[in-house]
């Protein structure tokens, strides 16, 4: 069995020594990583990682902004390593990689061996030694320690009793200004995709609720409601927003706490208003929504079947999953949301730059790149009153694939220097959600794109521990994903799918499927 170290060469810093001791190990400048390269700008916050597969070892680019090279070479995706090999990450901090059959610990812990010290001769006396009976024995004293210094014992005593001292007094100032609590809160109702017509409440699902002061709710950035008594629930009311006729809009909240801190949660909400519920005979009868029910209610659960696998097969040709049938009536009950026509029209504005991000740089299925964006934002740019784009602030989902930008500031680097991700090219949106969606699908979970979709708006951090607390065999998704959110991000991406693949079904005879965007 082979065994592997690391010596990390950060410009600034002294150099670190890191085992392999498991089979991943991550690089980055996020703290979570196994080797934080926090001080390091060129490094990505998630930037490569080394696997251990049998006797071998493979570095993998996770997407940075700056690259990866082994002894001066660039790696487009991984590359197995030898001893001796030379990673550079970012073109600054060097890392070296040595190979060893045994354990670095056990080299470290074997004994030096050190040369027995010379015993000098007595000096030589001329004085003839006296008899037995002439010399009287005494005992042997102790040796005293030389005067004015102290015994090495109570050194070691006084030096254990202060740092004991000072570690109590550490947990209990931690224990003091440490935070008691996280609370969250999760838009339950109404459900991401929806369109609103009439009043319809805003309920929430909380944690920590004895940390809540109040609830802060938004829309498209702009506060419209607060609620500081549970359940938190508000009323929204399309009539009061006679602004935001038509298009998509962004629900989100806030949690404050008793300080005054507030807490942007990153779940958002993406709704449609619709005002003119009431409409005439004529209008009803021509109404294609009406249609569009029908289309989707006459669909069989065997229909819905063939449609989710001959999506899956057409990303990944080799997936064998198992479409529960719970999972299959939630699919069917969503694809609704998704019934609207000139999707078409709207997707193939930005067939160029979506083709070449996501193929041509990073080698991703196409339908992978559509489908997610037709879940997320139906290929609708989000936009104010006033016409512009909505810029949101830090954990605002913006663009066509809905990545917040926290989550995307590792890959906009990438992009010009007046480049946004809610610009209406969505180049620089199409590049950030390339290099993120190839984290999460090749880097993460390996090819596996359903548990990549569960796991879309989540921290690669928080992704590679979802992944790490996952069963062997995970076929059957849908007994696996446990977590209301992910579970729903996979039933909106089927449901868009299907939508977007079979248009005639449901009656939208202007638009064509998706596939012929690829």
């Amino acid at each position: 069995m082979s065994f592997a170290k690391l010596i990390v060469i950060q410009p600034g810093h002294s150099a670190r020594e890191f085992e392999i001791v498991g089979d991943l190990l991550t690089i980055g400048r996020a703290l979570d990583n196994t080797i934080a390269l926090d001080g390091d700008t060129n490094v990505s916050r998630y930037h490569a990682e080394i696997t251990r597969r049998g006797n071998s070892f493979w570095v993998s680019d996770l997407g940075s902004s700056n690259g990866t090279t082994v002894n001066d070479e660039p790696i487009d995706f991984e590359c197995e390593l030898q001893n001796g090999d030379l990673i550079s990450t970012g073109g600054s901090t060097i890392i070296e990689f040595h190979l060893s059959e045994t354990p670095w610990r056990r080299r470290r812990e074997e004994p030096r061996r050190e040369p027995l010290p010379e015993v000098e001769p007595p000096p030589f006396s001329p004085t003839p030694p006296q008899s037995n009976d002439a010399v009287a024995e005494e005992p042997l004293a102790a040796p005293t320690p030389p005067p004015g210094r102290p015994q090495l014992g109570l050194v070691l005593a006084g030096v254990g009793g202060g740092l004991l001292l000072t570690a109590l007094v550490g947990v209990f100032i931690y224990s003091k200004l440490s935070p008691k609590c996280h609370p969250t809160a999760r838009i339950v109702n109404p459900q991401s995709g929806a369109t609103i017509r009439e009043p319809v409440p805003v309920r929430v699902e909380v944690t920590d609720p004895e940390c809540i002061d109040r609830l802060i709710y938004e829309l498209n950035g702009q506060r419209i409601a607060s609620a500081g008594v549970s359940p938190y629930e508000i009323i929204l009311n399309p009539q009061t927003f006679p602004e935001l006729r038509a298009g998509n809009h962004i629900l989100s909240v806030t949690v404050e706490d008793f300080d005054g801190n507030r807490i942007v949660q990153s779940e958002t909400v993406l709704l449609a208003f619709n005002q003119n519920s009431k409409e005439s005979p004529s209008e009803s009868a021509g109404n294609s929504s009406n249609n569009n029910e029908v289309a989707t209610a006459s669909l069989s659960d065997s229909d819905v079947k063939d449609m989710v696998t001959k999506l899956a097969k057409r990303i990944n040709p080799k997936s064998d999953y198992v479409f529960d049938p719970d999972f299959l009536q939630q699919v069917r009950a969503r694809i609704g949301q998704y019934v609207s026509s000139g999707f078409t029209d709207r997707a193939a504005a930005f067939r160029d730059v979506i083709n070449e991000q996501f193929v041509t740089e990073h080698g991703l299925p196409l339908p992978l790149a559509y489908v997610t964006a037709m879940s997320r934002s139906r290929f609708i740019i989000v936009k104010n009153a006033s016409g512009t784009s909505v810029p949101g602030n830090a954990d605002t989902p913006q663009g066509l694939w809905q990545v917040p930008p926290s989550l995307a500031q590792d890959y906009v680097g990438r992009c010009g220097p007046s480049e946004t991700l809610s610009d209406p090219d969505q180049k620089c949106s199409a590049i950030a959600a390339s290099s993120y969606m190839k984290r999460l699908v090749v880097g993460i979970f390996k090819g596996d794109f359903v548990y990549a979709i569960s796991a879309f708006g989540m921290s690669p951090g928080e992704a590679a521990r979802l992944q790490d607390q996952m069963q062997s065999d995970r076929r059957d998704f849908w007994k696996v994903i446990k977590s209301a959110p992910q579970r729903d991000r996979v039933v909106s991406f089927f449901a868009a799918g299907i939508v977007g693949e079979n248009p005639k079904e449901f009656n939208l005879l202007q638009d064509k499927p998706l596939t012929n965007l690829y």
